[in-house]
């Protein structure tokens, strides 16, 4: 993908917490995105939910994003339902399962 994220967490006055969405131009440069949330919504193949697909709203920084959250699933005949193991990446897996049970 051309798309880079650069997060700058600190300068010289303290904490900044601000994230840039830029995009690789053709000579390498890097060009800022305006509007990185439709960007990030423009694949979609349609505009019907499909099982598995989400849109959710991220936080990233001071800037707040629209995405597309994908997740494979497979119907499981042995428990009756979807199952299978849940794996996460940036939080714990006790406050995954807080935020499944909400």
């Amino acid at each position: 993908s051309s798309l880079r994220i650069l997060r700058a967490a600190k300068n010289r006055f303290g904490s900044s917490e601000e994230v840039g969405v830029y995009e690789m131009g053709p000579a390498g440069r890097l060009l800022p995105v305006s509007d990185p949330s439709s960007l990030f919504l423009s694949t979609r193949q349609d505009s019907v939910d499909a099982e598995g697909c989400a849109i959710s709203v991220a936080l990233e920084g001071m800037r707040s994003m629209t995405v597309e959250v994908q997740a494979l699933v497979a119907w499981s005949a042995g428990s009756g339902g979807y199952g299978g193991r849940r794996i996460v990446d940036g939080i714990s897996n006790s406050r995954l399962l807080l935020i499944l049970a909400v």
